[in-house]
């Protein structure tokens, strides 16, 4: 290969990778302001409030938010941040280097999901009883929590494999079976 190929292919994938993040950039911006309407539909309307359904939209709608900004951060900033030296390095390096809070937010929300089809489902297979299902707010409760435990719970071991060095660096680290045996 010659050396002028070389660089046009260089060149090539730089400016793939100059398109591909600014069109990462606008999908997260649309999907941060379409999230941002709809919550603020949510509070002004009272009579969505009403509605077990619009709840758990109303909080997928809030993670999804976290979620786009957390990818607006990681492909932005995150490679221009060191992290700091002892605890709080050791905390950066867990929840924001790993993207742990970004995984978990979208594990949030596919437990957010599961709720929403759950909900709808018992809506049109028993409705007799989805009426009274949907008036406790405490099943509202209970619904949403378990979403954000389970979510947040399913990407919990990441967080131990990542740990801050002396260098204000972090390092991750993923162990293999030979070493758990």
């Amino acid at each position: 290969m010659s050396v002028n190929a070389t660089l046009a292919s260089t060149q090539y994938s730089f400016e793939l990778a100059q398109w591909h993040f600014i069109l990462a950039q606008i999908g997260n911006l649309a999907a941060i302001a379409c999230n941002s309407f709809l919550l603020l539909i949510f509070c002004a309307s009272k009579e969505l409030h009403t509605s077990f359904t619009n709840t758990l939209f109303a909080s997928l709608a809030i993670v999804d938010t976290v979620t786009s900004s957390f990818f607006i951060y990681k492909s932005a900033i995150d490679d221009y941040v060191t992290a700091p030296n002892g605890i709080l390095g050791s905390i950066y390096c867990r929840l924001i280097y790993t993207a742990f809070i970004m995984w978990a937010s979208i594990g949030i929300s596919w437990f957010h999901i599961i709720a929403i089809t759950l909900d709808r489902y018992i809506a049109v297979k028993y409705a007799y009883l989805y009426d009274e299902f949907q008036k406790s707010k405490k099943n509202l409760v209970i619904i949403l929590v378990a979403c954000y435990i389970f979510g947040g719970l399913s990407l919990l071991p990441t967080v131990f494999m990542a740990g801050s060095t002396n260098e204000n660096s972090c390092r991750y680290s993923i162990p293999s079976p030979s070493m758990t045996t």
